[in-house]
C-alpha cells in the first residue's frame, strides 16, 4: 500500500478555497491468484477517508475494507467508477462496512450494473461463485448519487470534479479529478502493464486520451484501476503507443472485410513483442487476451472474424 503527501493550497476566482492543508492517498491492490490485480484506492484527509472503486471479489473487498478501517477514521464517500465488474463486485460488501455513505456514479454505470448490460454479471458469477454477489445483492448496493460531466464536489474540504469518459475501454464513465492536487483517478482510461482491452470502442479511447492532453498537465499524478500510479505524460505515451499499433495493424488485415485466424495469430503475435511487459486480464493468458481484443476491434471495424477467442 502506497501513500503520497500532498500539500495544497488553491486560489479561485482570486479567493482561497476552503479545503484540508494535507491530503494522502492509500491503495489496496488485490492479489493476482486467479485473476489479475485491481486497485481500491481511498483519500484519506484530516477527518475523514473518501473511497474510489470496490474490488471485483468479495474476500478482497474485506481484505481491502480491514486497511480501509485501520485508519479509524469515517468514510464519507465511495465513488464507482465505470460498468467492469471488477470495479464493482466488492460494493455490497462495502455497503455492509460503511452504511448510509452516498455511493457515486454516473448514471449510465448505475443502469449497467442494475440490467447487466453486457453479461458481466452473470458470467462472473458463474466463474465465481460465492465470492461474487449475486445480481439481488448488486441491485440492493447500487450507487444512490448520480454525478453527471463537470460536477464539481467538495467532501472535507476535497474539492473533486467529476469527467465524464465517452465509450472506449468501457461504457460511459467517470474520472476524478482534484484540481487543488493536481491528481487524477483515471481508472482504466489509463493503464500500467495490462494488455488494453476496447471492449466498446478503440476509436473512442484514442479520442478520450487526444482529448485528456488538452485537459490535465503532463506532471499530473494518476491513479489507475490496475498497476502503480505515474505521471499522466509517462502512462499516456505507452497507453495510445499501444492503442495505434493495435489500430493500425488490424485496420490493414480487414480491408477485405473479414479478419483470418492466421491474421489474428500474427497481429497478436506482434504486439506481444512491441509489449513484451504486460499482462493478460481476468484471469486469461496474456497471448489469448491480445487475440481476443483484436478480433473483438476487428468487428469495431465491421470485420468478418474467422476464430473466435474466448475471454473470461
Amino acid at each position: 500500500m502506497k501513500l503520497i503527501y500532498l500539500l495544497l493550497i488553491v486560489f479561485c476566482s482570486g479567493n482561497a478555497f476552503a479545503q484540508s492543508s494535507e491530503i494522502k492517498i492509500h491503495t489496496y491492490a488485490s492479489q493476482p491468484r486467479f485473476h489479475d490485480s485491481v486497485n481500491t484506492h481511498w483519500i484519506e484527509t484530516e477527518k475523514s477517508l473518501i473511497i474510489i472503486d470496490a474490488q471485483r471479489l468479495i474476500s478482497e473487498s474485506k481484505r481491502a475494507i480491514r486497511h480501509i478501517r485501520s485508519f479509524d477514521k469515517p468514510v464519507k464517500a465511495i465513488f464507482i467508477t465505470h460498468a467492469h465488474s471488477d470495479h464493482y463486485g466488492g460494493l455490497p460488501t462495502f455497503r455492509d462496512a460503511f452504511p448510509n455513505v452516498p455511493v457515486y456514479s454516473n448514471k449510465q454505470t448505475i443502469e449497467s450494473i442494475k440490467n447487466d448490460n453486457r453479461g458481466y454479471n452473470v458470467a462472473r458469477k458463474n466463474r465465481l461463485g460465492d465470492d461474487f454477489p449475486s445480481q439481488s445483492e448488486l441491485n440492493a448496493a447500487l450507487p444512490n448519487d448520480v454525478v453527471v460531466d463537470g460536477q464539481v464536489l467538495e467532501i472535507d474540504g476535497v474539492r473533486i470534479r467529476v469527467d465524464t469518459v465517452e465509450a472506449g475501454e468501457a461504457e460511459k464513465g467517470i474520472v476524478l479529478y482534484l484540481p487543488g492536487h493536481n491528481t487524477l483517478f483515471a481508472a482504466d482510461v489509463l493503464n500500467n502493464g495490462f494488455v488494453p482491452a476496447p471492449l466498446e470502442s478503440l476509436d473512442g479511447w484514442l479520442k478520450t486520451l487526444d482529448e485528456w492532453e488538452k485537459i490535465y498537465a503532463p506532471d499530473t499524478m494518476v491513479y489507475i484501476g490496475h498497476g502503480q500510479e505515474d505521471l499522466f505524460d509517462s502512462l499516456m505515451v505507452n497507453q495510445r503507443r499501444y492503442l495505434m499499433l493495435m489500430r493500425d495493424e488490424i485496420k490493414k488485415a480487414v480491408k477485405d472485410g473479414a479478419l483470418t485466424a492466421a491474421e489474428t495469430d500474427s497481429i497478436a503475435f506482434r504486439l506481444e513483442r512491441a509489449f513484451p511487459h504486460s499482462h493478460g486480464v481476468g484471469g486469461t493468458a496474456r497471448f489469448n487476451v491480445i487475440k481476443f481484443v483484436v478480433g473483438h476491434v476487428a468487428k469495431q471495424y465491421g470485420a468478418k472474424v474467422e476464430t473466435e477467442v474466448e475471454f473470461r
